[in-house]
């Protein structure tokens, strides 16, 4: 009896092992792996090759390349002042109305 049943313990063992040999992964999953395997090859070696062009090393390199693309903002010079539009500075008064006044002169 013991005999009989380690047969056919080790014969189902030799089966899933079989059959799990044989299995494939379907074309699908395939094809998703090998397009996104080839994106980021592709995005690498681009990157690599636009590093390569503005002689970057490391990520350090490249802050003087774009600190020099950066440009502050040009603001206008003016001044007003809320009082000229009907603000009150009583600290009771309620100026939202003033203020959107003279924000939208």
């Amino acid at each position: 009896m013991v005999l009989l049943f380690s047969y056919f313990q080790v014969n189902l063992t030799i089966k899933n092992e079989e059959n799990f040999s044989k299995m494939k992964t379907p074309k699908k999953a395939k094809g998703k792996f090998l397009f996104y395997f080839f994106l980021i090859f592709l995005l690498l070696t681009i990157l690599q090759i636009s590093c390569q062009k503005n002689h970057i090393q490391t990520a350090w390199d490249a802050v003087q390349i774009i600190e020099s693309r950066i440009t502050p903002p040009v603001f206008p010079e003016r001044e007003y002042r809320v009082t000229d539009f009907g603000a009150v500075g009583d600290s009771v008064t309620a100026c939202f109305e003033p203020f959107k006044k003279a924000k939208s002169h």
